[in-house]
This record gives structure tokens, C-alpha cells and sequence, in this order.
């Protein structure tokens, strides 16, 4: 990469960019900067082992509009992010952030990205007793909520965990006046930050190559050393809950599993596959499904025009992984659904006179098959399901670790 590249590693510099999507009032203006300085004095004195740098980059056509979408946001931050080899990107909005699972949304991080959004929209004080005694200026209380909201997100990006105590400032706030609490990192906190950000600020796997490589071989090495943040952005993102916010996909596999299990000809194809190939079509299932909904709905980031980079393939991983443990997710809970209906529901008369198995008798395995066919074939149909999902919404579920 370039020299500025190699600087960069020697001084063991971190970069967070601030990107202001779209127009802020003069207050709002004063009040982030008076955030980024404060931020940034308070990150050079906790952490004098790096250098610290915030650049700041305007783009007022970005975004118009009393509300947003966190996604589209997320992205442009992610595209910031790769063109200026940050190693963080903060996306400031005026507008309200769209909010899927509360009443409001303050911001929203993303680790998978290593970008996180604010909305400015309520940090602002409402009323004199907000302002204290005595009463600061209004940029003021907004600044220093948003010096520590941003604190707050820089331990989510790198894995930090939530606090009970109301004055670190990776504590959860329930109400915009509990940011006046979080003052700054406890101990225990700043260390583990620490401990990630010596990793974030050592030589790149890009910046050891001083000729082309070739790309499985890149994905593989950056992969195996990114291993410990892969694991963390794709836990954040908990895959795990893909049924349960994907309506459409969930409609559609149920709706599979139940057809299937009221025909015949579904039984008798079932239970008469034997175990490898049934196994092999789950698996060969399972990647179609991940494959088609990645593509679908344009989760995984284009190789840009410089050189492919890890922060990249972390991001591309954490993505696939996170669509692939959903999709296994799904595929899991359909399997008992089935295994466990055709056992409870369906007696061995029944199932006998519709599954031609001549003198064999029905066992255990004959289900075992039969519940990963309608797993597979549901997955299959609850993917499509997943495909007709808005971009902005499974976006928002696929990158979004929590809404603040």
C-alpha cells in the first residue's frame, strides 16, 4: 500500500473519520466539534501508546430528510471507511434514525463494518433542568453527550462489553440524560480496549505484500489472523435470531414444512433417502441459501480499486457467516419442528400406509431423513421469502449489533 500506509503502522496510529452526512444547524456544527476535540484529547491522555487522528469529512448532499435508514448510512460510513484506510468511521445525521425494535434509536454500531451512525435529532436539551446548574449552553450539553455516545461506540466496534455502573461510559443508556452520567472507560474497560487497539494498529496483512497474492490465498491468512474480531462482530450480530425478525423468511419455510407434511408422496420421498445423500443435499441447501440471500440483497462489499485490504475480508466474512449460521439457524429449527410432528402427530399405521417401504419397518432414521428433507426444501423457500425482505431492513438486521 502506500507510505502513508507504512507511516501509519510505525506510529502505531488509529483513525476514527467523522463523517457529517447531510446539513447540521451552527449549533449542532459547534457542538460536534466540540465532541471530536474533547474526544480526542481524552483518547490521547487514556491511551498515550497511539496516535490518535479524527479527520472530519463533510458531505452535505449525503442525506435530506426528517428521518434515515441506518443501513444506507452504515454503507456510506463503510465506503469512507475503505477509500481513506480508517480504521473506524462515526456517520453524524441530523435526521431520527428509523428504529426497528424501540421507541427511538440514538445510534446504531456495527462491528462486522467497524461503523457506527449517531443521530443528533434528541441529543439536543429539552429543557433548562437538562442544561444543570448552572445552566450550560445547549451546544455544550449536546457536545458532551455526544463525546460520550461516541466513547460508548467505540468500545461496542472493538468488543468491549456493557457496564451496570451509570459513569463508565459503556454503560446502556435507557434515556438521552443518562449520557450526563458516562463520564469515561473503568479500568477493567480501558485495558481490554486497549488490548484490541494494539491489534487494530499493528502492520496489515495488505502492508506485508510487496507484490500481488493471490485472492483465496489473502482470505485465507487474513482470515486466520482476524479470527478473534470475526468471532466478535458475528456473536454481536446474533444470527442465531434470523427466524424471529424475518418474517418473510419464516412464512415461507413454515408454510413449506406444513404442506410437506400433509402429502403422501413428500413422506414416501422422504424416508426412502438414505443418510449421505440426504446430508449432502442439506449442506449443498444450506450454501444455495446463503449464497442466493447475500447476493440478493448485496450484503458483501466490492473489491474497490485499491488493493484488497483485511479490513475487507473481515468484513466480508463476518457478513457470510453471520447469513450462513442464520440460514443454519432456520434449517435447525425446522429439523425438530419436523422430527418432532411426524413422531407425535402422525401414528406408524399411517405413515406406513404412505410410505412404500415393503417389509422394512419404519425407524428412527427413516424421520431423521424425512425432517432434513422438509428443512432443506423449507430453507430453500424461506430464502425466497427472505429475498422479497426490504434491502434497508435485512441490511439493518444482517449489519446492526443494537439500537442505542
Amino acid at each position: 500500500m502506500s507510505s502513508q500506509n507504512n507511516d501509519k503502522s510505525r506510529a502505531r496510529l488509529i483513525e476514527i473519520g467523522w463523517v457529517l452526512a447531510g446539513r447540521f444547524s451552527e449549533l449542532e456544527l459547534d457542538a460536534i466539534m466540540q465532541a471530536r476535540d474533547q474526544l480526542q484529547d481524552y483518547l490521547r491522555a487514556s491511551f498515550p501508546q497511539f496516535q490518535w487522528q479524527l479527520p472530519l469529512l463533510y458531505k452535505p448532499a449525503y442525506f435530506r430528510g426528517p428521518s434515515a435508514e441506518a443501513a444506507p448510512l452504515l454503507r456510506d460510513g463503510l465506503r469512507e471507511r475503505d477509500s481513506h484506510s480508517w480504521d473506524f468511521a462515526l456517520v453524524l445525521t441530523s435526521a431520527d434514525l428509523n428504529s426497528y425494535y424501540k421507541a427511538y434509536t440514538l445510534a446504531v454500531p456495527s462491528q462486522a463494518l467497524a461503523v457506527a451512525v449517531v443521530s443528533l435529532s434528541r441529543l439536543a436539551p429539552q429543557s433548562e433542568l437538562e442544561r444543570g446548574q448552572p445552566p450550560d449552553a445547549p451546544s455544550t450539553v449536546l457536545g458532551r453527550r455526544l463525546r460520550a455516545l461516541a466513547l460508548h461506540l467505540l468500545g461496542d466496534l472493538n468488543g468491549v462489553p456493557h457496564s451496570d455502573a451509570n459513569n463508565s461510559v459503556m454503560f446502556q443508556p435507557d434515556e438521552v440524560s443518562d449520557l450526563d452520567q458516562m463520564q469515561d472507560y473503568h479500568a477493567s474497560e480501558q485495558d481490554l480496549l486497549a488490548e484490541e487497539l494494539a491489534d487494530i494498529a499493528d502492520v496489515r496483512l495488505e502492508e506485508e505484500y510487496t507484490q500481488p497474492t493471490n485472492l483465496f490465498v489473502f482470505y485465507l491468512r487474513a482470515t486466520w489472523r482476524l479470527r478473534d474480531e470475526i468471532r466478535s462482530a458475528v456473536v454481536q450480530a446474533r444470527p442465531w435470531e434470523f427466524p424471529f425478525r424475518l418474517s418473510r423468511l419464516t412464512t415461507g419455510a413454515l408454510s413449506t414444512l406444513l404442506i410437506m407434511l400433509m402429502t403422501a408422496e413428500a413422506w414416501e420421498v422422504g424416508m426412502s433417502q438414505n443418510q449421505p445423500f440426504i446430508t449432502f443435499f442439506s449442506l449443498t441447501a444450506l450454501s444455495i441459501a446463503s449464497i442466493f440471500i447475500l447476493k440478493r440483497q448485496k450484503l458483501l462489499l466490492r473489491r474497490s480499486r485499491r488493493a484488497l485490504t483485511e479490513q475487507t475480508v473481515q468484513t466480508n466474512v463476518a457478513i457470510s457467516l453471520v447469513v450462513l449460521l442464520g440460514m443454519l439457524t432456520t434449517y435447525l429449527l425446522l429439523f425438530a419442528l419436523v422430527l418432532s410432528l411426524s413422531e407425535l402427530l402422525f401414528n406408524a399405521r399411517l405413515v406406513a400406509e404412505w410410505v412404500a417401504s415393503g417389509s422394512k419397518p419404519i425407524q428412527l432414521s427413516n424421520y431423521i431423513a424425512l425432517s432434513q428433507l422438509v428443512a432443506s426444501l423449507g430453507m430453500l423457500i424461506g430464502s425466497l421469502g427472505a429475498s422479497f425482505e426490504g434491502q434497508n431492513y435485512f441490511q439493518h438486521i444482517a449489519y446492526v449489533d443494537e439500537e442505542l
